[in-house]
């Protein structure tokens, strides 16, 4: 869940928002049919729910992860960005030059 979160948000950060939203979306949806099946009395009954919850906590990610890596591999220009050139980056010094609280330019 800790490494699902963390390259969650550092998709975010580069701008990239559809590969977490894509993946949370379609795991977390599958929760619910693997919760049924392995729920079943036969199988692991009520603890099944929660390991459901667990394995795709730990699908997710471990697929955001490789996705991330995939990107930072095929687009290795991304590591060497520097980082007022990522878009949360241009968008927070853009706001602040409007407001005055930073020089257009360094003195």
């Amino acid at each position: 869940m800790c490494l699902e979160i963390a390259t969650g948000g550092a998709f975010n950060g580069l701008g990239r928002t559809i590969p977490p939203s894509l993946v949370g979306i379609i795991l977390t949806g599958s929760r619910i049919p693997l919760a049924l099946f392995l729920s079943q009395e036969h199988i692991l009954g009520l603890n099944g729910v929660w390991w459901s919850m667990s394995i795709t906590s730990v699908i997710k990610g471990t697929v955001l992860f490789s996705w991330f890596l995939l990107l930072l591999y095929k687009h290795p220009e991304i590591k060497s960005r520097p980082l007022r050139t990522l878009p949360m980056f241009r968008w927070t010094n853009k706001y602040l030059r409007d407001k005055k609280c930073i020089q257009e330019k360094p003195i």
